[in-house]
């Protein structure tokens, strides 16, 4: 077996570690996107229930004390949406970040395995090229003068 062959196997090992890696971006993306759909529809939300305290006119202080608590809980919900939308964002640069490695990784064993067949591919015509010679001389040597 040939090293190129040997090593065939490490690379579609890589191979699939990239494609792993690649669906792993997918699912993180996918994450933070629904994350900050999420968040965006809470501060959308917050807005239009600050507009139509504010269009309902004259209000007593028992309905201003609600209104205040639940805006002051719809803040608490953004801080807390915020806070998994950076952490989805984090999640999704490692993720990346390792899809990256996997791709150079995959790359350079590509290249390492082109590179040795080319090398055996240059040495097994090396080989037939001093086999040549070496029957063209033989019968050099045998024909009758």
């Amino acid at each position: 077996m040939t090293r190129s062959e040997r090593i065939r196997p490490i690379k579609q090992l890589a191979d699939d570690r990239e494609r792993d890696a690649g669906r792993g971006v997918s699912r993180a993306q996918a994450a933070l996107a629904a994350a900050e759909k999420q968040l965006a529809d809470l501060v959308g939300y917050r807005a239009d229930y600050v507009v139509r305290q504010h269009e309902s006119g004259a209000v007593d202080a028992a309905r201003l004390h609600n209104f205040q608590a639940f805006l002051g809980r719809l803040e608490e919900a953004i801080r807390q949406q915020q806070a998994i939308v950076e952490e989805a964002r984090r999640a999704a640069d490692a993720c990346a970040a390792e899809w990256q490695d996997r791709r150079i990784e995959s790359a350079q064993l590509g290249k390492a395995v082109v590179r040795l067949r080319a090398e055996e591919l240059r040495l097994g015509e090396k080989r037939e090229q001093h086999a040549t010679d070496e029957r063209a001389a033989q019968a050099a040597r045998t024909k009758p003068d």
